[in-house]
């Protein structure tokens, strides 16, 4: 074994070795969090799910709330990179806005997201940093939406009696409200009635749009 490879092996962690470790933190209190609840949770079974001492913990995370607020970070950066994704319509139509919301609104109605939102409302009302922290998912949804429903309007795909920002909280507004809801009840609903649900909020977002 050369020096360098010496090195390597018994210095400092590369930074690619902290970033898997990052992650699998993160995973790891997640899922503790969701099994046991916030309060419950602790640190000694978020290290005993990856092996590893409380102070890799520590050195990385001063506590459970700075845990949970690099979660937020996680899931904000996700929902950017799927919403980008979801809004790049090859041609700026109501069906393509249409398609773009139905990805949201499953993206963001699976069983996990949903407990992990129920979660996060939880804490956030007795934490205002974490309501504050949770504020960046809307302001990450409004960018490209706002972008696409302007397309539509010039495409004359919806109407121009309303501004693409005012369309676009609509939208918004009908997709998570009701998520938002049923992430506080006590049993998610089946797959069915969220696609009765989309259906819904959709045909009254179309009424309107196309006023």
């Amino acid at each position: 074994m050369g020096m360098n490879e010496r090195r390597r092996t018994s210095g400092r962690p590369t930074k690619e070795d902290a970033e898997r470790l990052d992650v699998m933190v993160l995973a790891a209190a997640r899922a503790a969090f969701l099994e046991y609840g916030f309060q419950a949770a602790s640190m000694s079974e978020i290290a005993n799910r990856i092996g590893a001492a409380k102070p890799t913990i520590y050195k990385r995370y001063k506590s459970k709330e700075a845990l949970l607020m690099a979660m937020i970070d996680v899931e904000v950066a996700k929902l950017e990179r799927f919403v980008r994704d979801a809004t790049l319509a090859s041609r700026p139509t109501l069906d393509a806005l249409r398609v773009a919301a139905q990805l949201l609104f499953d993206y963001t109605s699976v069983p996990d997201e949903l407990a992990f939102r129920k979660l996060l409302y939880g804490e956030a009302a007795t934490k205002p940093f974490i309501a504050d922290q949770m504020s960046q998912w809307r302001l990450v949804l409004e960018a490209p939406l706002v972008a696409l429903v302007s397309q539509c309007q010039e495409a004359g795909e919806i109407g121009k009696e309303f501004a693409a920002e005012f369309l676009t909280d609509i939208l918004i507004d009908l997709i998570a409200t009701p998520l938002d809801r049923i992430a506080l009840e006590p049993c998610l609903p089946e797959p069915a009635h969220l696609a009765q649900l989309f259906e819904g909020r959709w045909r009254a977002f179309e009424r309107i749009a196309r006023a």
